[in-house]
Protein backbone atom coordinates (compact mmCIF):
# COMPACT_ATOMS: atom_id res chain seq x y z
CA UNK A 1 0.00 0.00 0.00
CA UNK A 2 2.97 2.31 0.31
CA UNK A 3 3.77 4.73 -2.46
CA UNK A 4 1.72 6.93 -4.72
CA UNK A 5 -1.12 5.61 -6.87
CA UNK A 6 -0.56 5.60 -10.63
CA UNK A 7 -2.77 5.99 -13.70
CA UNK A 8 -6.54 6.37 -13.39
CA UNK A 9 -6.33 5.84 -9.63
CA UNK A 10 -4.58 9.19 -9.32
CA UNK A 11 -7.84 11.09 -9.89
CA UNK A 12 -9.88 9.18 -7.30
CA UNK A 13 -7.06 8.86 -4.81
CA UNK A 14 -6.34 12.56 -5.18
CA UNK A 15 -9.76 13.38 -3.78
CA UNK A 16 -9.92 14.27 -0.08
CA UNK A 17 -9.89 10.99 1.82
CA UNK A 18 -9.62 8.86 -1.36
CA UNK A 19 -6.53 6.90 -0.36
CA UNK A 20 -7.72 6.58 3.24
CA UNK A 21 -11.07 5.25 1.99
CA UNK A 22 -9.33 2.63 -0.17
CA UNK A 23 -7.12 1.48 2.69
CA UNK A 24 -10.19 1.31 4.95
CA UNK A 25 -12.01 -0.86 2.40
CA UNK A 26 -9.06 -3.24 2.28
CA UNK A 27 -9.00 -3.29 6.09
CA UNK A 28 -12.49 -4.82 6.11
CA UNK A 29 -11.25 -7.74 4.02
CA UNK A 30 -10.41 -10.53 6.42
CA UNK A 31 -9.56 -13.23 3.90
CA UNK A 32 -8.42 -13.61 0.30
CA UNK A 33 -12.05 -14.45 -0.56
CA UNK A 34 -13.07 -11.03 0.79
CA UNK A 35 -10.57 -9.38 -1.58
CA UNK A 36 -10.77 -11.44 -4.76
CA UNK A 37 -13.62 -13.90 -4.26
CA UNK A 38 -16.96 -14.11 -6.05
CA UNK A 39 -18.40 -11.22 -3.99
CA UNK A 40 -15.03 -9.75 -3.07
CA UNK A 41 -13.87 -6.16 -3.11
CA UNK A 42 -12.06 -6.42 -6.45
CA UNK A 43 -15.16 -7.65 -8.31
CA UNK A 44 -17.29 -5.00 -6.66
CA UNK A 45 -14.84 -2.28 -7.72
CA UNK A 46 -14.72 -3.60 -11.29
CA UNK A 47 -18.51 -3.79 -11.45
CA UNK A 48 -18.85 -0.23 -10.12
CA UNK A 49 -16.23 1.09 -12.55
CA UNK A 50 -17.83 -0.56 -15.60
CA UNK A 51 -21.33 0.63 -14.65
CA UNK A 52 -20.08 4.16 -14.03
CA UNK A 53 -18.36 4.22 -17.44
CA UNK A 54 -21.53 2.94 -19.15
CA UNK A 55 -23.63 5.62 -17.44
CA UNK A 56 -21.14 8.29 -18.51
CA UNK A 57 -21.39 6.96 -22.06
CA UNK A 58 -25.18 7.25 -21.98
CA UNK A 59 -24.92 10.80 -20.62
CA UNK A 60 -22.65 11.73 -23.51
CA UNK A 61 -24.94 9.98 -26.00
CA UNK A 62 -28.03 11.80 -24.74
CA UNK A 63 -26.27 15.13 -24.30
CA UNK A 64 -27.53 15.75 -20.77
CA UNK A 65 -27.06 14.31 -17.28
CA UNK A 66 -29.38 12.20 -15.20
CA UNK A 67 -32.28 14.26 -13.76
CA UNK A 68 -31.22 17.25 -15.90
CA UNK A 69 -34.28 19.33 -16.92
CA UNK A 70 -32.66 19.73 -20.36
CA UNK A 71 -33.78 16.19 -21.11
CA UNK A 72 -37.49 17.00 -20.85
CA UNK A 73 -39.07 16.92 -24.27
CA UNK A 74 -35.79 15.89 -25.91
CA UNK A 75 -37.34 12.89 -27.62
CA UNK A 76 -34.98 10.46 -25.94
CA UNK A 77 -34.27 9.74 -22.29
CA UNK A 78 -32.93 7.15 -19.90
CA UNK A 79 -35.09 4.05 -19.70
CA UNK A 80 -33.78 1.86 -16.90
CA UNK A 81 -31.11 -0.79 -17.28
CA UNK A 82 -30.66 -4.34 -18.47
CA UNK A 83 -28.73 -6.93 -16.46
CA UNK A 84 -25.80 -8.43 -18.37
CA UNK A 85 -23.03 -10.80 -17.43
CA UNK A 86 -19.50 -9.84 -18.36
CA UNK A 87 -16.63 -12.31 -18.43
CA UNK A 88 -13.02 -11.52 -17.68
CA UNK A 89 -9.84 -12.86 -16.16
CA UNK A 90 -11.45 -12.87 -12.72
CA UNK A 91 -14.53 -14.77 -13.85
CA UNK A 92 -18.03 -13.43 -14.41
CA UNK A 93 -19.77 -10.38 -12.98
CA UNK A 94 -23.33 -9.17 -13.44
CA UNK A 95 -23.66 -5.50 -14.36
CA UNK A 96 -26.48 -3.08 -15.11
CA UNK A 97 -26.26 -1.70 -18.65
CA UNK A 98 -28.24 1.55 -19.00
CA UNK A 99 -30.58 1.99 -21.95
CA UNK A 100 -32.32 4.86 -23.64
CA UNK A 101 -35.95 5.03 -24.71
CA UNK A 102 -35.10 5.10 -28.44
CA UNK A 103 -32.67 2.17 -28.13
CA UNK A 104 -29.93 4.09 -29.94
CA UNK A 105 -27.31 3.78 -27.19
CA UNK A 106 -24.95 0.91 -27.97
CA UNK A 107 -22.04 0.76 -25.55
Amino acid sequence: MAGRPEGAWRVWMGQPGGWRCFVELLGHCRSPEDRIGEQGLLKQLIRAMVERALNAGLTRHLGYGKHDPAGRGSGNSRNGATRKTIKGELGEAEIAVPRDRNRTFEP
